[in-house]
């Protein structure tokens, strides 16, 4: 199984970057997150079969990530703690702010 890995550095740095997918029976998404200069990274989230193909800062603790699943798309928002909590089905196209 090939793994994608995603590595964050910080809020204001992140940003997602789409790819073609290949066969999703052979993807494996993996978030992971550098909290401080001079850290090592942790594994916050992971997927399998599939990949994270969008991620977007909510604020300084939680983040709004994209992926997908064979054909099916969803969001969901993932914590830097690791908590995850399903949005829906769909596509990540953004954040609005007030």
């Amino acid at each position: 199984m090939r793994c994608r890995r995603r590595l964050l550095r910080s809020p204001g740095n992140a940003h997602g970057v789409r790819h073609r997918p290949g066969d999703p029976e052979d993807e494996a998404g993996q978030l992971l997150l550098v909290a401080a200069k001079g850290e090592g990274p942790s594994l916050v989230a992971s997927h399998a079969p599939g990949a994270f193909d969008e991620i977007q800062w909510i604020d300084e603790g939680r983040m709004a990530v994209g992926y997908w699943d064979g054909e099916a798309t969803f969001v969901d928002v993932v914590a830097v703690d690791g908590s995850r909590s399903p949005v829906g089905q769909g596509w990540l196209i953004g954040l609005m702010r007030r």
